[in-house]
């Protein structure tokens, strides 16, 4: 009996203690508090310009992605509209870049008129598109550009088969 007396008494001064450190525990974060009253603004202040300038970076670096197949895929369109349109380069290469033209400008990629020059040789295709890409960040001016090359497609006639061979014969 005298052993149960003893422990619930340690347990009762156990319990006080914890109390009285509660106490003391809560009047060093009152203190604490009033120390750090307007710190998370300053940290805002300090931070968000950083995560900011992150995140506009991000974007920047979408649209010039963007910008960059564009001009890919303006270029191929180009290309494979000069191979096969006429035995006439002027005129391929003059619907080769009305159909680039066209592909750029429905997709609205690049800021101003891209220059966009195709030309037709004896057996190739030389296709190059530049531009510059619209920038959300004063001061970046990037371009981007492409070239790609490719030959003329040939259809070529059969006459034992008495038709026309219309695979391309690289």
């Amino acid at each position: 009996m005298k052993l149960r007396r003893q422990n619930q008494t340690r347990h009762r001064a156990g319990q006080e203690r914890d109390t009285n450190n509660a106490k003391q525990h809560g009047a060093r974060t009152r203190a604490k508090e009033k120390r750090e009253k307007g710190s998370t603004t300053a940290e805002i202040a300090l931070v968000l310009p950083a995560v900011l300038a992150f995140c506009l970076i991000t974007v920047q670096a979408g649209i010039y992605f963007f910008a960059y197949a564009a001009i890919d895929g303006a270029a191929a369109e180009a290309l494979e509209t000069a191979q096969a349109y006429s035995n006439n380069p002027d005129i391929a290469s003059e619907a080769g870049n009305n159909a680039a033209s066209s592909f750029l400008s429905d997709l609205h990629a690049l800021e101003g008129t891209p220059e966009v020059s195709v030309t037709r040789g004896i057996d190739t295709v030389t296709v190059h598109i530049a531009g510059e890409v619209p920038s959300i960040l004063p001061g970046i001016h990037w371009k981007v550009a492409k070239t790609v090359h490719g030959p003329i497609e040939q259809f070529l006639f059969t006459p034992e088969r008495d038709e026309l061979d219309f695979s391309p014969k690289w």
